[in-house]
């Protein structure tokens, strides 16, 4: 059997339309300052994205192509997609009638500007006999940080089909002292936030417009950008796309010093701006939580690999002790601790 040791160990060593404006491949237009991306590749389909910088709030039309070559010549589908305000201007396409396991190109134009040039893959079917080639990653904290681990796989470019992400994709804190150490060119701010120590400094995101302010910052990475334009991602979140430790709709900021942090209106927030921002081919409905999203799913690639994505935050218990009272009994030596 292949235990998750063993998993982790060997993973890590592993790891009709004409062409669009003729852009650059890497560097992102100033119209796509996220670059572009692709998730949850099938046999036979695959999810494209992308966000506009509109030049005001109004929403715009978006045309897209996919093609089996870089040069977006020989072109397989191709539309055109409104980015909304109410999506906070990103877009999701999901392309169908697609051959399996095989690379196409895509991108994405609105008048005045070109995305860079993408690259995705399809899976093989689901009987097919090839090798997998993945590379997993979690926990891309921003502030004080950079990605060069990104880097050297993008050194690797041939050597990977897809990028599975086991979550922490942000975290949602700018500038906690416990383990962040912002630098001037490494840091992230937000609109609103909430103070966790009582300084102007020491924020936790809190509002829709906090948790789309950290997906925009940290996607302008040109090392991220480059792995989500180069490879099609498989995705799942963890606790740090909402609050840190989180279980169902209740964070855990405070640890029960001002009472139970039960906040369903941070927790759709958050769900909404992980949904827009990442390539993930899940339905998003406009339902309180947490019927408002299904992220656990299964994905296979060729014979040799099904994986069950399980979402262990939107659906877990309370913490077995609890953050707050002091009980020697079950070791909780200091009230409003996380530790015990």
């Amino acid at each position: 059997m292949l235990n998750r040791r063993t998993f982790v160990k060997a993973s890590a060593a592993s790891v009709s339309a004409p062409a669009l404006l003729a852009g650059c491949k890497r560097a992102s237009d100033n119209r796509f300052p996220q670059g572009v991306a692709s998730g949850d590749p099938r046999p036979h389909q695959i999810l494209l994205w992308t966000r506009v910088a509109p030049e005001d709030a109004e929403d715009i039309d978006v045309d897209w192509v996919c093609a089996r070559d870089e040069a977006l010549t020989d072109v397989v589908s191709s539309g055109t997609i409104t980015a909304t305000s109410a999506s906070d201007h990103t877009v999701r396409v999901r392309v169908d009638g697609l051959a399996a396991n095989q690379r196409y190109h895509y991108q994405f134009a609105i008048r005045g500007g070109a995305s860079p040039i993408g690259r995705t893959h399809t899976a093989p079917e689901p009987d097919e006999d090839v090798p997998v080639r993945f590379a997993w990653a979690s926990c891309q904290d921003f502030p004080g940080r950079w990605y060069h681990s990104w880097r050297a796989l993008v050194e690797e470019a041939d050597e990977v089909d897809f990028v599975l992400f086991l979550g922490d994709y942000i975290y949602e804190t700018v500038a906690d002292a416990r383990y962040q150490d912002p630098t001037p060119d490494r840091q992230v701010s937000i609109p609103d936030g909430i103070s966790l120590d009582g300084s102007d400094e020491n924020l936790s995101a809190n509002t829709l417009a906090d948790y789309r302010a950290l997906y925009r910052q940290i996607h302008e990475d040109p090392d991220l950008q480059e792995v989500h334009r180069l490879f099609p991602f498989v995705m799942l979140w963890d606790d740090h796309e909402f609050a840190n430790d989180a279980w169902q709709d209740h964070a855990v900021d405070f640890n029960e010093s001002q009472g139970e942090e039960k906040q369903p209106d941070r927790r759709e927030a958050a769900t909404q701006a992980w949904f827009e921002y990442v390539p993930i081919d899940v339905p998003m409905t406009n339902a309180a939580f947490p019927d408002d999203i299904q992220v656990y799913r299964s994905f296979r690639w060729g014979r040799h690999l099904e994986l069950f994505l399980l979402d262990e935050r939107y659906y877990r218990d309370d913490h077995l002790i609890p953050e707050g009272p002091f009980d020697l009994e079950v070791g909780k030596f200091v009230e409003n601790s996380p530790l015990g």
